[in-house]
């Protein structure tokens, strides 16, 4: 049985390693949005992906939950 799509959460998005994971991750067909968490803007173009300037600080309900997020990395 088929999965639907995923939407995959990057926390640090801006960093190395988040811009690195969400470069790996858009070639996923698996997976039909990224959203990249960071409080900086992201370094790297990814299509069908949603940026939030943001800390983890404060509450994310609202992008995860906007974006039906079902994984946080």
């Amino acid at each position: 049985m088929e999965q639907p799509p995923k939407s995959v959460a990057i926390t640090g998005a801006s960093g190395y390693v988040g811009a690195r994971l969400l470069r790996k991750l858009e070639d996923e067909e698996d997976i039909s949005k990224l959203v990249a968490i960071d409080t900086l803007p992201p370094t790297v173009p990814i299509r069908n992906m949603a940026a939030y300037r943001m800390s983890v600080i404060k509450p994310i309900d609202d992008a995860l939950s906007r974006h039906n997020v079902s994984t946080v990395v």
